[in-house]
């Protein structure tokens, strides 16, 4: 986080994303907290389930996945440029990626990029 933060990049993080660190083991709980206890909070809202929802009925996510399709839609909703993750099966996934942005776009909701946190330290101007 100190990397993205270093390179002039803001860096926010969803309530979905604090629920799955708090749920972490013990012995990652304080290194994981300390790396997230600045960044500003992102919170899912009505029009963000509804979102994730439409995701799950095209199929983007399994239903299992609901978090996942939640932590697109509150990034979408929020109007951030990209979600951050190292989710290869459901996230950084160029079909998924090519999926939600179709049903951003036929919402009316900008496109969205998701990537790896490598991807954004490792960007050049």
């Amino acid at each position: 986080m100190s990397e993205i933060k270093a390179l002039r990049h803001e860096a926010y993080i969803s309530d979905v994303v604090l629920r799955e660190i708090l749920a972490a083991p013990e012995s990652l709980l304080t290194k994981m907290m300390h790396e997230v206890k600045d960044l500003e909070r992102l919170k899912s809202s009505m029009e963000s389930e509804r979102l994730a929802s439409v995701y799950l009925q095209h199929k983007i996510f399994p239903a299992k996945s609901m978090d996942d399709a939640r932590h697109v839609a509150i990034a979408t909703i929020s109007n951030m440029d990209a979600v951050v993750s190292w989710n290869f099966g459901h996230l950084v996934n160029i079909v998924k990626i090519k999926k939600v942005n179709t049903i951003n776009e036929m919402m009316g909701y900008k496109h969205m990029e998701i990537v790896t946190p490598q991807e954004v330290v490792n960007a050049k101007d």
